[in-house]
C-alpha cells in the first residue's frame, strides 16, 4: 500500500481537474516563468508568469517550460505533472521550495506514453516536507542538473529526495544525470537520497544514475523490492558518489514475494558512511553486481545478507573500511566443473575449477611428475582422496577448497581413503591459505623430503578415527619425513550441528617419523580422544621445535613427547580446562610411549593450564626446570577466558593470493577466490 503523496480518490481528483484545465488553458508549445512574473499573464517570455503550476497549464503536452531569470517558482505549494512536459531552468537554476509542508513538491503522474524533462532546478524542502521528487507514473522521468535537499519531515509519508514508486505495471524509467541529492530522509522512519520504491505487481522498474551526488541522505540510494509483488528492479549506478550517508551508501533490499534487484554500480563511490555498509546486497533475490568502484571509510565496506548476492568484477578498490567484508564478494566467472583430474605431464596448472568425483580421488598426480600447481579452486566432495601423489616433486597447492566429504563407515578408518591432501615419498611441497575440511585425516604426508611448507590453511573436522583422524599427520613412507615447517595454521576439531560432518580425531596435529621440521604459530582446538593431543611428538622424531603454539581444549593433553630426541617445546599457550573421561589430562607431558630413543627434550617459556599443567615419567631422561614455566593456577589467570586473551584467527589465516572460496571462510584481508589470480588491490 503507497504511504505518501495521498490517497487514490485525491490523486485522481486532482488528475482529472488537471487535465481538464490542461485541455482548456494549454496553448504554448513554449512557457516562460520570471522571479517577477504574473501568473495573470500568458506565461510568454514577454510576459512570463510566476509559477511553473500556471506555465504547465498554459503549455502544449510535449513543451518546454523556461526561467527568464532566478527565482522561486513553486507559489508555495506543491506541483503534479500528468503531461509530457520539459521544464528547464539550467541557464538560471528555478528554486521550486514550497512555503507550507508537503507531502510532495513535485509529483509525475503521467500517462505511460509520458516523458518528463526535469533541468536545472533547486528543489529544497526547507525540512518541512517529505518528498521531493515522487515518480508515481509515465514513460520516463528525466532529472537533469538538478540539487533536491532538505527532505526530512516525518508525518506526511517517507522522506526522500527521489521516490520512485510507480502506481501501474507499465515499464517506466527513472534517469538522473548531473544531479545532487542532499540532506534527505531521518533515522525514524527512515527515508533516502534516492528511493526506488515499486508498490505494483509484476512490473518492471528502471533507473539509471550517472554522475550523481548523494550525501548527507539517512540512506544514500537504495532499492527496496519489499512492497511489490514479483516484478524486477533494474538499478544502474555509474560515474557516482554516495557519501555521509547516515546509514548504507548504496543498498538493495529485497523478500522472497517481492521485486528482484539487479544493480549494477560502476565506477562510483561509496565512502565514510556513518553506520552499516558502503554496499549491502540484502535479500534472497538481491543481486550487486560492482565494477571499477572505490568502497573506502565506511564501517563496514561490502555486504551480503539473507541470502543476498554481492558480485565482483574484480576491478575494486576496497580498502580502509573498519571492516572492508572482502568475504561477501562473489567473483563474477565462477567456477568451471570437472570431473576427476589425473596429472600426467610436468608444469601443470590447475585454477578456476570445481573438481568432484563420484569413483576415487578427485586429483591424482602421477608418480614422477613435477611442477603441479592446483589454486583457486575447490575440490570435493570425492570418493577418495582430495589430492593424493606418490613419489612426486614440486607440488604446489594455494587458496583452495578441499573436501572429500565421504567417511570411511567404520570405527577405525584405515588408511588414508578419504584424505583431504595424501601424499607419500614426495618432496618440495608448498600448501598454503586453503580450507580443508572432512577428510579421513585432512593432510597426511608420509616419507616426505625436501623443503615443505603448510602455511596458513584452515582444517576442519577429521572424520576418521585412530589410527587416523587428524588434522595434520606427518609418518613413514618408504622413509622418514624431513623438512617440515607446519605454521600459522588454524586447526579445529568440533561437534557443533553447524558442520555437517562431525570431527573425529585421534590427534589434531601429529608428528611422527619425522626430523629436522617444526610447528609454530599454530592455532590448535579441540579434541576428546582419551589418547589424543593437540599436538604430538609420535614416534621415531628428532630436532623438532614446537614453537609459540595456541592450543585450545585439545582432549586429554594441550602437546605431548611421546617419543623423540632433541625436541623443544617453547613459548606455547596450552588451556585444557574439560577434562576427558580415562584421559591423562595433562597441558604437556613427557613419556616415552612411542618406543625407541628419547631424550635431549626442553621445555621453556610455556604458558599450560590443565588438570595436570605438566608431567614427565623420567623415560626420556632429566628435563630441566628453567623455572620459566607458567603453569597452574597462574596460567589460569593469564589464559582465562582464552578464546577472549588468545581469541582465534581469519579462515583461513593466511591466503596465499586471495581467500579460499568456502562456506567457512571469514577472511577479509584479500578477495575471494574464484576468478583469475587479482592483484593486491583488484577486489
Amino acid at each position: 500500500m503507497r504511504k505518501n503523496a495521498f490517497s487514490f480518490a485525491a490523486l485522481g481528483a486532482m488528475l482529472a481537474l488537471a487535465l481538464s484545465l490542461a485541455a482548456a488553458n494549454a496553448q504554448n508549445a513554449r512557457s516562460w516563468v520570471a522571479s517577477n512574473g504574473n501568473d495573470a499573464g500568458p506565461c510568454t517570455k514577454a510576459q512570463p508568469c510566476a509559477t511553473f503550476a500556471r506555465a504547465l497549464l498554459l503549455t502544449n503536452a510535449g513543451g518546454e517550460i523556461n526561467c527568464v531569470d532566478r527565482g522561486e517558482f513553486s507559489g508555495g505549494v506543491g506541483l503534479t505533472i500528468a503531461k509530457s512536459i520539459t521544464i528547464d531552468c539550467n541557464s538560471a537554476q528555478g528554486r521550486f521550495s514550497p512555503a507550507s509542508p508537503q507531502p510532495v513538491a513535485i509529483l509525475v503522474s503521467a500517462a505511460s506514453t509520458d516523458v518528463v524533462v526535469l533541468r536545472g532546478l533547486d528543489i529544497d524542502g526547507n525540512g518541512i516536507s517529505a518528498l521531493g521528487i515522487d515518480l508515481a507514473g509515465g514513460a520516463a522521468l528525466h532529472i537533469e542538473k538538478c540539487v533536491i535537499r532538505n527532505f526530512s519531515a516525518t508525518g506526511l509519508g517517507l522522506p526522500a529526495g527521489i521516490l520512485f514508486s510507480p502506481l501501474t505495471n507499465s515499464v517506466a524509467e527513472l534517469l538522473i544525470s548531473d544531479t545532487r541529492v542532499t540532506d534527505n530522509g531521518t533515522g525514524t522512519p527512515g527515508g533516502a537520497g534516492i528511493l526506488v520504491r515499486p508498490a505494483i505487481a509484476s512490473g518492471v522498474t528502471k533507473a539509471i544514475l550517472t554522475r550523481v551526488e548523494a550525501r548527507n541522505n539517512f540512506f544514500g540510494i537504495k532499492a527496496d523490492g519489499t512492497q511489490a509483488i514479483g516484478g524486477v528492479i533494474n538499478l544502474t549506478v555509474r560515474d557516482s558518489v554516495s557519501t555521509g550517508n547516515a546509514a548504507n551508501g548504496i543498498v538493495g533490499t529485497g523478500s522472497a514475494n517481492g521485486a528482484a534487484i539487479v544493480m549494477m554500480i560502476d565506477r562510483s563511490t561509496s565512502s565514510h558512511n556513518v553506520a552499516g555498509f558502503g554496499v549491502i546486497a540484502d535479500g534472497p533475490k538481491t543481486t550487486i553486481r560492482l565494477g571499477g568502484s572505490s568502497i573506502a571509510g565506511n564501517i563496514n565496506g561490502v555486504g551480503a545478507s539473507n541470502g543476498g548476492v554481492l558480485q565482483s568484477y574484480g576491478t575494486n578498490e576496497i580498502s580502509g573500511n573498519s571492516n572492508d567484508g572482502l568475504a561477501a564478494l562473489t567473483p563474477i566467472g565462477g567456477l568451471t566443473a570437472s570431473g576427476p583430474i589425473d596429472v600426467t605431464a610436468d608444469q601443470t596448472v590447475i585454477e578456476n575449477v570445481h573438481v568432484s568425483s563420484t569413483s576415487g580421488s578427485c586429483i591424482t598426480i602421477e608418480r614422477g611428475v613435477s611442477g603441479t600447481v592446483i589454486r583457486n579452486s575447490e575440490i570435493g566432495p570425492c570418493m577418495g582422496n582430495g589430492v593424493e601423489g606418490t613419489r612426486i616433486n614440486g607440488l604446489s597447492i594455494f587458496d583452495s577448497y578441499i573436501h572429500p566429504e565421504n567417511p570411511v563407515n567404520s570405527g577405525n578408518n584405515c588408511c588414508d581413503s578419504r584424505d583431504g591432501i595424501f601424499l607419500m615419498d614426495s618432496s618440495n611441497i608448498d600448501v598454503e591459505g586453503n580450507v580443508i575440511a572432512f577428510g579421513e585425516s585432512n593432510i597426511e604426508v608420509d616419507g616426505l623430503t625436501g623443503t615443505n611448507v603448510f602455511k596458513g590453511n584452515f582444517l576442519l573436522n577429521p572424520t576418521g578415527g585412530s589410527p587416523r583422524g587428524q588434522n595434520f599427520q606427518a609418518w613413514s613412507g618408504s622413509g622418514s619425513n624431513s623438512g617440515i615447517t607446519f605454521s600459522f595454521n588454524y586447526t579445529l576439531t568440533s561437534q557443533d550441528p553447524k558442520y555437517p560432518y562431525p570431527g573425529n580425531p585421534e590427534d589434531n596435529v601429529n608428528f611422527g617419523h619425522t626430523s629436522n621440521s617444526s610447528a609454530t604459530d599454530n592455532y590448535i582446538v579441540g579434541g576428546w580422544s582419551p589418547s589424543g593431543c593437540g599436538l604430538i611428538s609420535d614416534t621415531s622424531t628428532d630436532t623438532l621445535s614446537f614453537l609459540r603454539n595456541r592450543i585450545y581444549e585439545t582432549g586429554q593433553c594441550g602437546i605431548g613427547v611421546a617419543s623423540g630426541t632433541t625436541i623443544t617445546v617453547d613459548s606455547n599457550k596450552i588451556f585444557n580446562d574439560n577434562p576427558v573421561p580415562n584421559g591423562g589430562n595433562t597441558g604437556i607431558y613427557v613419556a616415552n610411549y612411542g618406543g625407541g630413543q628419547c631424550g635431549n627434550i626442553t621445555v621453556t617459556n610455556n604458558t599450560s593450564y590443565a588438570q595436570t599443567s605438566f608431567w614427565a615419567n623420567g623415560d626420556c631422561g632429566s628435563i630441566p626446570d628453567p623455572g620459566n614455566n607458567i603453569l597452574d593456577a597462574a596460567a589460569f589467570a593469564v589464559l582465562n577466558p582464552f578464546l577472549i586473551t588468545n581469541p582465534p584467527p581469519l579462515i583461513p589465516p593466511m591466503p596465499k593470493n586471495c581467500a579460499a572460496a568456502s562456506p567457512w571462510t571469514t577472511q577479509t584481508s584479500v578477495a575471494a577466490c574464484g576468478r583469475p589470480l587479482l592483484s593486491a588491490k583488484a577486489r
